[in-house]
């Protein structure tokens, strides 16, 4: 009988010893489990907080080209109002002009420029490269930041064939005299009829050529000032998105 009892004893023991080991055993892999958990939730914390700041600063320096852009979109509206103000009062002084000297004046008064549309594609080029953009949370913020690049480069790409057919004008042989004599104006050296016959003519091919000139450049300086304007409007609208989703945030 004692030794039935001992036997029960030491059986009971066991089982109770297996017990434990299995609860141990199965605690310490809870315990890897929540701690393996836990790391990988800071780590997907710390990654998300690290992309975050990426992300912000990446706004920021988007949102500086912008500002880059106004100013020099803020120049090109100046300066093309400017010359197609010159322009036009060639044209009119063409249509009025009676002496040599309103003729010398026609040249005095109407230089011509040449204006390109450039936007600042820095942060954008590198947002494209490093897949910034398509990591934003905001779909609509893709597609504003997307839609300005593309017509900035479209709308650059038409007042670019609009320059290059300005620069073809300017270069005709017929206004060959008309560059030389505005270079001399421009270093005041005496310019006498006799060394431009043309100019003593009220109406001449010259003249007529100069005029068809400042008709093409005040032309082709509108189409290029309103294809500016609609860049414009969508960049004023991509800054207040780029607002909106930082404020937001």
């Amino acid at each position: 009988m004692l030794g039935f009892l001992g036997k029960f004893r030491r059986k009971n023991i066991k089982e109770t010893k297996m017990k434990k080991i299995i609860f141990y055993a199965f605690g310490e892999i809870l315990l890897l489990v929540l701690g393996i958990l836990i790391a990988v939730q800071l780590n997907n914390w710390n990654t998300s907080r690290k992309l975050e700041q990426a992300e912000d600063i990446t706004l920021n320096r988007l949102y500086e080209d912008l500002l880059s852009d106004t100013q020099r979109f803020e120049f090109l509206d100046s300066a093309i109002q400017h010359q197609i103000s010159l322009a036009d009062s060639a044209i009119q002084l063409i249509e009025e002009q009676k002496t040599y000297q309103d003729r010398l004046n026609i040249i005095r008064i109407a230089p011509i420029e040449i204006f390109i549309l450039e936007t600042n594609t820095a942060t954008y080029d590198e947002m494209i490269n490093t897949g910034r953009l398509y990591s934003l949370s905001s779909r609509r913020l893709r597609s504003w930041i997307s839609l300005y690049y593309r017509q900035a480069n479209k709308w650059g790409a038409y007042s670019d064939g609009n320059t290059n057919r300005l620069r073809t004008a300017i270069n005709q042989p017929m206004l060959n005299d008309y560059w030389t004599i505005q270079e001399k104006l421009e270093r005041n050296k005496f310019i006498g009829p006799s060394h431009y016959p043309w100019l003593s003519q009220q109406s001449s091919d010259e003249l007529k050529e100069i005029e068809n000139l400042m008709y093409l450049t005040s032309a082709i300086l509108q189409q290029n000032l309103g294809n500016f304007k609609v860049v414009k409007s969508i960049r004023e609208r991509l800054k207040e998105e780029i607002k909106i989703y930082m404020d937001e945030k």
